[in-house]
């Protein structure tokens, strides 16, 4: 979790805490973040066979294009604090939300066709 690392630097050296951005670099630490989340709130989707445009699992991408936003051009504590949230959301979003997601649609799916036979009959 490097991006809780951002906020602190700091800190964190004062104190001489082996962090990640302190170890390779402000830079670095935040383009690992910009990878991990870009991966993952596109292979997510994929991983569960889900559609990104008809399930609503475009929200976790979306979430994850305003963190990386977020992790690149504002760079100051209190900035970190804010992507740092964002992150915990986007991170909740996609393994909680696709799931139910997910599941949510195939429910929609299978009750509005038993509603449709119950008007046919």
């Amino acid at each position: 979790m490097q991006v809780q690392d951002l906020k602190d630097q700091v800190g964190d050296r004062a104190t001489n805490r082996d962090t990640l951005p302190l170890s390779i670099g402000d830079s670095s630490c935040r383009y690992t973040i910009v990878f991990g989340v870009l991966t993952w709130s596109l292979a997510a989707p994929r991983y569960w066979s889900i559609d990104l445009f008809t399930s609503g699992s475009a929200l976790p991408v979306i979430l994850g294009l305003f963190v990386t936003y977020q992790v690149l051009l504002h760079r100051t504590p209190e900035a970190d604090t804010q992507t740092y949230k964002a992150w915990s959301a986007w991170l909740i979003l996609l393994l909680l939300g696709i799931a139910t997601f997910r599941h949510l649609l195939s429910s929609i799916v299978y009750y509005s066709s038993l509603f449709q036979e119950m008007v046919k009959a």
